[in-house]
């Protein structure tokens, strides 16, 4: 059976046992069932099939490291090639892993992550890449071309139901609308970075309950993306402006001890969005 599937079908069978609606004993036959099925199947590594490797020819073996040994090289390389080379080898090299993320991710869902997380890192890390050799890497355009990167992260994350590329998207939100806020130097009052971050946490917050009758995953992804925020004043005035004061520390464990309190006393909400 498709691993999808049955991840479906084992949280569907949780969900009819903590409702009652089915009698526990035959929800937990339900559950050895087909997690036997599960630990019957075949052992795999970064997602794929151990027999796979086993039974694989030289060929195979010969190309595969034929290709590493060609990206070792170009990477070795990469700062001698002209601009315009480096642009052609650096989107070829993110549309292959994406597309190749998009073909394996119903088959090998680890495998997909590891290829998407490759393509966005090197998509982000060439962009600042070009922009520092352009000159531009410490004004508003990093901030913009990280946002950008992010909102196609988000929206890859919703559409082929990835909550690890869609929570990357709103990191590197968070991370745009820090460096705008680091450029601009409106204030450093406490306060302002409180009203700076704490609105846009509960607006996700907020969003996460919205959406969470659609999408669990969805709904997981922007409650703890609104858990970030909700630190985020403390954790700039800290890593970016480095302040020294003790009370930004202290008032950071308060909010976090809050945030456990919180999320302890309304365990039995969250949680139904969540899972």
């Amino acid at each position: 059976m498709d691993v999808e599937k049955r991840t479906l079908i084992v949280r569907e069978i949780e969900h009819w046992r903590r409702s009652k609606l089915l009698p526990e004993q035959y929800c937990d036959f339900l559950l050895n069932l087909y997690r036997d099925e599960e630990v019957n199947k075949d052992s795999e590594v970064f997602g794929i099939s151990t027999k796979f490797v086993q039974n694989s020819s030289w060929l195979g073996w010969l190309l595969s490291f034929g290709v590493i040994s060609l990206i070792c090289f170009i990477a070795l390389h990469f700062n001698s090639f002209a601009l315009s080379m480096q642009m052609a080898v650096i989107g070829a090299a993110v549309v292959i892993l994406y597309c190749a993320g998009m073909i394996w991710r119903t088959r090998k869902r680890t495998l997909a992550v590891m290829l998407f997380g490759a393509g966005s890192i090197l998509m982000l890390w060439f962009g600042i890449h070009f922009l520092t050799i352009s000159g531009y890497a410490e004004g508003h355009l990093t901030a913009l071309y990280i946002a950008i990167c992010g909102l196609l992260w988000i929206v890859l994350g919703i559409t082929l139901v990835l909550p690890f590329l869609h929570l990357c998207g709103w990191l590197g939100l968070v991370l745009a609308y820090g460096w705008w806020i680091h450029l601009e130097s409106v204030s450093e009052s406490m306060w302002i970075h409180e009203l700076y971050w704490i609105p846009a946490g509960f607006f996700l917050c907020w969003l996460a309950w919205l959406v969470h009758h659609r999408s669990k995953s969805t709904s997981g992804v922007l409650l703890m993306a609104g858990g970030l925020l909700w630190l985020m004043p403390q954790l700039y005035q800290l890593l970016v402006e480095q302040a020294v004061e003790s009370h930004i520390q202290w008032i950071g464990f308060g909010k976090l001890l809050l945030a456990g309190l919180i999320l302890f006393v309304s365990r039995k909400k969250w949680t139904e969005w969540v899972a």
